[in-house]
């Protein structure tokens, strides 16, 4: 079940443009929207606009399997982060062979209202159409 809506800690789930995840690719932050090789090996997942410890989720159209955030749960789909690791932290991301993958991020100000970022959506270009 995605993070994107229903109630947690009592509060219902609530948007929020205040943080937002997306790839890097050789270090190059991607805009949301982009296209990215189904090939790419060098890439990473970043949370940007949040603190504390807060969950992030990469939700890939063609279902679970051998792409995802490396050493995620969740069969690799959801990470939890602690910014105790200092400075903006990023993790290596599998890429899937096609489809899109639509990332976000959760957190809440302690026991407050869990906030959601913005679905971030990447199409991947499959090998075969490079």
């Amino acid at each position: 079940e995605p993070l994107t809506s229903g109630e947690m800690m009592g509060f219902p789930v609530a948007r929020s443009e205040a943080a937002v995840a997306t790839l890097l690719e050789d270090g190059h932050e991607l805009a949301c929207g982009s296209t990215i090789k189904a090939s790419a090996s060098n890439v990473e997942v970043r949370v940007n606009g949040t603190s504390g410890q807060y969950i992030l989720e990469a939700e890939a159209s063609i279902g679970k399997g051998r792409h995802g955030i490396v050493q995620g749960q969740c069969e690799l789909q959801r990470l939890t982060i602690s910014d105790e690791r200092g400075g903006t932290p990023t993790d290596t991301y599998i890429v899937p062979s096609s489809g899109t993958v639509t990332l976000r991020v959760a957190w809440a100000s302690k026991y407050g209202q869990v906030r959601v970022s913005h679905d971030c959506i990447y199409t991947m270009l499959p090998v075969a159409e490079l």
